[in-house]
């Protein structure tokens, strides 16, 4: 585990986004549940081109996001009450507030903690594309409990480590195994 802590160190200027606001994470989340990283991406960028970068809880309040593609109705409709809260303050009690929404659940309340850096012990092992990963790296087929329990023992790296995984390229875990340098096209 103390390798890939200092990989997750090395490269998080490569891969860590920039803080966004928690709406705008929030959204970005909600877009990306249960689906894969490329319709999740394509939803972000129809919905960018549409209603802007980042996303303003006014836009979506007053938006008819039926024109989205794939964008589910559940998930449009998770997107209005998310613009409903008032998102200013402590981003811990305005992540409770949407926590209460249907459709908010605990991958999504730990993926926006992630990207806003809500806590040093965000154990996202739950997540498909992290647990692939980390499969990868280990060279064994993790489940989701086994993944969880080895992200634990990051202690208070958890979070950093998550994100690593999340970000990089199946394709650029073998570089890491290799000892190879990474550069920005290996992370998505």
């Amino acid at each position: 585990m103390d390798i890939l802590i200092s990989y997750a160190n090395k490269y998080q200027h490569l891969y860590k986004l920039a803080v966004p606001e928690i709406f705008h994470a929030a959204c970005s989340c909600v877009m990306g549940q249960q689906v894969a990283f490329n319709v999740g991406r394509n939803i972000r960028k129809q919905l960018y081109e549409i209603y802007g970068n980042p996303i303003k809880r006014s836009a979506i309040l007053n938006a008819d996001l039926t024109q989205i593609k794939n964008l589910t109705l559940e998930r449009a409709n998770l997107l209005k009450e998310l613009a409903k809260i008032d998102d200013t303050g402590d981003p811990k009690l305005v992540l409770e507030s949407y926590s209460k929404l249907k459709g908010f659940g605990k991958w999504t309340m730990d993926a926006v903690s992630i990207l806003l850096a809500i806590s040093d012990t965000i154990n996202l092992s739950t997540d498909l594309y992290i647990c692939k990963n980390l499969s990868i790296y280990l060279n064994n087929v993790m489940t989701k409990k086994s993944c969880h329990e080895y992200i634990l023992t990051a202690k208070n790296n958890q979070t950093i480590v998550c994100y690593f995984l999340w970000r990089i390229k199946k394709t650029s875990v073998h570089k890491l195994l290799n000892n190879e340098e990474l550069g920005r096209d290996d992370f998505i």
